[in-house]
């Protein structure tokens, strides 16, 4: 029926369909939410609280966006955590704030999110002066290459074939990385033996 009705809604010349769009996003999600909300579904309230952020429910629904997504950070939604955190670090949609930013980054990785885990790990490196952070950074990025996340692992395969952020160059620790990689992508011959390695 809303497909039908958008078509009709274009044919009858209406100039933007993103009026229409604004107004079925905000029915759609002020229901969700509140259903959400009544359940304890964090995990909606997160993707509709992006949306609201991002502007997709009108202007004016930014702030309240904003506030639905620290209320379920707050609350211990990891996905909640990994959103805010990132919004906070960048200032996309909220008001910048690296420290509030990285403690919401922080606890959703804790939580095993494993975009979180990337994220931070990249982050930690980028920002690393110290031996121990840049062991922090690589603990991150083998958490969630782990989980089987294959840019952790790509990550993990460059920063030791090229010696990046202080991270000794070690090629053989870059091959086994990038067999996982290879591996979390589905790229690997199955059929192929593993070629031998020297490590």
């Amino acid at each position: 029926m809303r497909r039908v009705t958008l078509l009709m809604l274009a044919l009858a010349g209406v100039p933007d369909l993103a009026v229409a769009q604004v107004t079925w996003c905000e029915a759609a999600s002020g229901r969700l939410v509140a259903q959400a909300m009544e359940r304890g579904d964090l995990d909606a309230q997160t993707h509709f609280a992006s949306r609201m952020v991002d502007g997709e429910c009108g202007l004016d629904k930014v702030g309240t966006g904003a506030e639905l997504l620290k209320n379920a950070a707050d609350l211990g939604a990891s996905g909640a955590q990994f959103e805010l955190g990132s919004r906070l670090l960048l200032g996309h949609g909220v008001t910048e704030d690296p420290a509030k930013g990285l403690d919401y980054l922080e606890a959703a990785a804790q939580a095993g999110h494993l975009d979180a885990q990337h994220f931070l790990g990249l982050l930690v490196l980028d920002r690393s002066d110290t031996e121990m952070e840049r062991d922090e950074g690589l603990f991150w990025l083998g958490s969630a290459a782990s989980q089987g996340s294959a840019n952790s692992a790509r990550a993990i395969s460059l920063l030791f074939g090229r010696g990046m952020h202080g991270v000794d160059q070690d090629s053989c620790l870059a091959d086994l990385w990038y067999e996982a990689w290879q591996l979390l992508e589905g790229l690997a011959d199955d059929a192929a033996a593993p070629p031998p390695t020297s490590c």
